[in-house]
């Protein structure tokens, strides 16, 4: 069963139990069913035969009597064929009725009545045959009445018999096994249909008891994936059994200091490329965090997403974003900290910190997959004059010195052609620019910051992304607010 789920295999031996069980139980049912019609058929078959042998002896009817008159064969098969008439008519299904005298071990027939078709009646009058029965103890006997199954040299009954005349013979009373069958055949047939619904319900409760059973390792199984693709939002419910639950909490705190952990790791990242960079602060990054944040809520609002999958593209963005510049720290101090306007060789140099932070996030889980992609794009137009375009940084294996000396295109990507999380980030980091002190400037007034950002749109920047960060510029400046520089916060 390599390669079939582990929840169809349990499913199926669940399963497979309740369907043995289900036939075990029915045949065993059945069998005894099977018994218990018999002996009330016996009994009732009995007294039937006895009320008829008491009958035709009223009527002077007996084997001795046949023997010695066979003129009296026609009054005695009427009588017999008058009883199975009256009987039948309250819903019997006698078919055969005899009158047998035994002959050593075999029986002479002296009259018969038969409800049959010629092809059963196979015995008329006169003849001798051998009956055998198959409880030896329940066997014809001229002493006694019995009930049971036998057969003749031709068929197979279910009946009973009754002395007639003392101990010269006796009367019977029979069922044709199609007839005797008819009843049992119902109750296989009643039988076969609850094995039927026994199947189904074992199918559907193996499904189930699987489900059950398998729950807790598929939850688990699901959680580390989540969490090996860094997906630390991801949380379980704590319920179940006290175990379980403990277990599950566990797991959930697991993701919670995974979580933390990433986080302070990626700001220490990013404060390593922001401390070689004096024109810039720690709380840089943060702050270019914060505000894509509410840029790309505006951007949900227009684009609905799942519940799951905006989790995940929040938890994305907000550490892509913080890893933007993370190039830097591949970049000359020369380049750097020159304080001021960079010539065209010293601008080339600076604008390869996106194709330095592009390698040094190699991985290709999602976040890092979206990291390389921000930190590489951040710096492309809307109208296609950005950096660094197409450069094959491929080429260059990783190789910083390589990396550094990789020819630069004269235009970059276009349009939607540039990430999403790329383009937010664009935004979110010219607008700390302008509005934070630098060692070269001042901040500017809001309205021009705003007014800026108004005319680039189409041309450095996302048209409608320009449009979603001035319709939400209230929550974009407290964003921005929550992390103030060192001096700014005194």
């Amino acid at each position: 069963m390599r390669g079939v789920s582990l929840r169809i295999r349990v499913a199926a031996v669940v399963a497979l139990a309740c369907i043995i069980c289900a036939v075990v139980m029915g045949l065993l049912g059945l069998r005894i069913t099977r018994a218990r019609i018999v002996e009330a058929a016996g009994g009732a078959s009995m007294d039937v035969v006895s009320l008829l042998a008491a009958d035709l002896e009223a009527q002077g009817i007996t084997p001795d009597r046949l023997t010695a008159d066979p003129s009296l064969e026609p009054r005695a098969s009427a009588m017999l064929a008058a009883a199975l008439e009256r009987l039948n008519k309250v819903g019997s299904v006698w078919t055969t009725a005899h009158i047998l005298q035994p002959e050593g071990d075999r029986w002479r027939l002296l009259a018969i009545a038969s409800t049959l078709d010629s092809e059963y009646r196979l015995h008329h009058p006169g003849d001798v045959f051998a009956i055998e029965t198959e409880d030896p103890i329940q066997s014809l006997s001229t002493q006694h009445a019995s009930a049971g199954w036998f057969s003749t040299d031709f068929n197979e009954f279910f009946g009973a018999s009754a002395p007639l005349g003392g101990s010269s013979g006796i009367v019977t009373m029979v069922m044709h096994t199609d007839e005797a069958s008819a009843y049992l055949q119902q109750i296989l047939g009643m039988v076969a249909r609850a094995l039927s619904i026994s199947i189904a319900v074992g199918l559907l409760l193996g499904w189930w008891c699987a489900g059950v059973i398998l729950r807790p390792i598929e939850i688990v199984r699901d959680f580390a994936g989540s969490l090996g693709r860094r997906e630390y939002a991801s949380r379980v419910v704590e319920r179940g059994a006290p175990e379980m639950r403990r277990l599950l909490h566990d797991m959930n705190q697991l993701a919670e200091d995974l979580a933390q952990r990433d986080a302070r790791l990626l700001k220490r990242m990013a404060r390593m490329a922001e401390t070689r960079d004096p024109k810039e602060t720690g709380a840089h990054v943060l702050r270019v965090s914060s505000v894509s944040m509410e840029i790309f809520e505006g951007w949900l609002a227009r684009h609905p997403m799942t519940l799951q999958e905006a989790a995940f593209a929040r938890e994305t963005l907000e550490s892509a974003a913080v890893l933007h510049d993370v190039g830097k720290v591949g970049v000359s101090d020369t380049v750097l900290k020159k304080p001021g306007k960079l010539d065209d060789a010293e601008y080339d140099a600076m604008k390869r910190h996106s194709i330095l932070g592009a390698a040094l996030l190699p991985g290709e889980d999602a976040y890092d997959r979206a990291a390389r992609e921000v930190a590489l794009r951040h710096h492309e137009r809307w109208d296609g004059r950005g950096y660094p375009g197409m450069a094959d940084i491929e080429a260059a294996h990783g190789d910083i010195n390589q990396l550094l000396e990789l020819p630069m295109p004269s235009g970059g990507l276009a349009g939607t052609s540039i990430p999403l999380f790329a383009r937010i980030v664009s935004i979110a980091d010219v607008f700390d620019a302008l509005s934070s002190r630098r060692s070269y400037k001042e901040p500017w007034p809001e309205e021009r910051v705003l007014q800026t950002i108004r005319e680039e749109a189409g041309k450095a920047f996302d048209p409608e992304l320009v449009e979603i960060f001035v319709e939400r510029f209230d929550r974009v400046k407290a964003a921005w607010a929550r992390h103030p520089d060192q001096a700014r916060g005194a």
